[in-house]
């Protein structure tokens, strides 16, 4: 029997998936933040999205990692479209 040349806690293809799209959701977010003039919502704002991804970080089962990734990205179109009509 060949032993796998996998590390024992290697991703699935499909949490590897999972795991691109939340790392990309962060950074999209952050990059988001960046329209926002007065310095301490700007820090307010990167303090909830940290937050809110260390909460949800704990997920181990992919059908509650997908539905806090949807939430997310209505979470941050609506950041987005708040930040667009403050300016």
């Amino acid at each position: 029997m060949a032993s796998s040349k996998l590390p024992p806690k290697a991703l699935s293809l499909s949490r590897f998936l999972l795991r691109r799209q939340v790392l990309s959701l962060y950074k999209e977010a952050m990059k988001s933040v960046k329209l926002t003039e007065n310095a301490n919502q700007r820090n307010a704002l990167k303090d909830w999205i940290r937050t809110e991804f260390k909460n949800n970080s704990k997920d181990a089962d992919e059908n509650s990692i997908k539905m806090s990734l949807t939430q997310g990205k209505k979470s941050l179109q609506q950041l987005q479209s708040s930040l667009r009509r403050a300016q």
